[in-house]
């Protein structure tokens, strides 16, 4: 069975006696309500074949306070990631192909909790898609990352909803994704596994080809 709520509430006394506080999130099931912000979000495509391929996942840090938003850049040719490591702000560069780490640092101690992140976002891509990501389950089972791919025409899902979180995982908060090419997509979320308090970064590509006319609308954007 999956972390429930007063495991995980216990983990954040232990684990994050420094941090800046805990604070609750709604549980959510797919189609029913986001977990960071209560919006209804309606989900298509379920019975379709993944809209996804999502790669090796890679763990970036394990000290990650999971109740502080993660902020993302795109930075001189790396992707910059904002998050928490304990009670200290933290920052770190990885590669956008490989997801190796380039550069960490660590910054002041955190006085107060920063504002929440929107719970579902979406990433607007080449050859005219989209890409949204957010977080569902509920505070019995955990809480997965999930994405989906969509055709930005008319909305229409390109494919159904991928978890791109394990089951051991339980994700805390919303995930973040960004593009470095308008094609291939990097989500970073915040998990708990185990005893420790994990961020994650995974590399996500469309599962679908291009057709001749996004490709054409691709090769036509400035």
């Amino acid at each position: 069975m999956r972390i429930k709520l007063s495991l995980l509430a216990g983990g954040c006394v232990a684990a994050l006696g420094l941090l800046t506080g805990c604070a609750s999130a709604r549980g959510a099931t797919i189609g029913a309500r986001d977990v960071a912000t209560g919006d209804h979000l309606e989900v298509a495509g379920s019975a379709l074949a993944p809209s996804v391929h999502v790669g090796e996942a890679r763990v970036l840090d394990t000290r990650v306070n999971p109740l502080v938003p993660l902020r993302l850049a795109l930075k001189d040719g790396t992707i910059a990631v904002s998050f928490a490591r304990l009670g200290r702000a933290a920052s770190e560069e990885i590669d956008p192909g490989s997801l190796e780490p380039r550069s960490t640092q660590i910054g002041e101690t955190l006085r107060e909790a920063p504002s929440p992140a929107t719970g579902v976002q979406r990433i607007v891509l080449d050859g005219n898609r989209f890409l949204v990501c957010w977080t569902s389950g509920d505070v019995e089972w955990g809480h997965r990352a999930m994405v989906q791919m969509f055709n930005g025409s008319d909305g229409s899902p390109r494919g159904g909803p991928v978890a791109i979180s394990p089951s051991s995982a339980d994700v805390i908060g919303p995930p973040r994704a960004i593009t470095y090419d308008g094609n291939r997509v990097v989500a970073l979320y915040s998990a708990m596994a185990g005893s420790s308090f994990q961020l994650v970064a995974v590399p996500i590509e469309d599962a679908a080809p291009l057709s001749d006319a996004e490709r054409s609308a691709r090769a036509a954007a400035p």
